[in-house]
């Protein structure tokens, strides 16, 4: 795809689809469904002034990387905790330089922190924390 200003970037959507799909039949449905209150989450809190917004490509994959397990609690409650928890655990310190070890896009083509992306894993840990502040969470 090309940008206004004359650069590109490379996007994947079938890969996203397919593997958004396969975790979504996974996870009996609620990998979806997290991204979805997730972003809701979000957009309340930009609406409130409690935090700047979030591209929804980037918490989509935030979504994506925690593991299965996490959706298969029992509440939302602990389902968004856990999230939120992952998220802020796996995305302490600098970015590993063992590949294995690096978080990706849903789509699996791309790393999700990279030089020439948007956001930063700070971006993904502040996120994490202003979510679990706003709903509210206590350790």
């Amino acid at each position: 795809m090309f940008r206004k200003n004359g650069g590109h970037f490379e996007n994947f959507p079938v890969q996203q689809l397919v593997n958004g799909n396969r975790k979504n039949n996974r996870t009996n449905t609620i990998y979806k469904k997290s991204v979805r209150v997730l972003k809701r989450v979000e957009n309340a809190m930009v609406a409130n002034g409690v935090h700047r917004a979030v591209p929804s490509f980037f918490i989509e994959s935030l979504v994506y990387e925690c593991p299965d397990s996490v959706f298969a609690r029992l509440s939302w409650t602990e389902r968004v905790n856990g999230i939120l928890v992952h998220v802020w655990d796996g995305l302490e310190g600098a970015e590993p330089s063992e590949e294995s070890a690096r978080w990706l896009e849903v789509n699996e083509c791309k790393y999700l922190f990279h030089a020439s992306q948007k956001w930063t894993r700070t971006d993904g840990r502040d996120f994490a924390k202003a979510a679990w502040n706003y709903l509210g969470y206590t350790s």
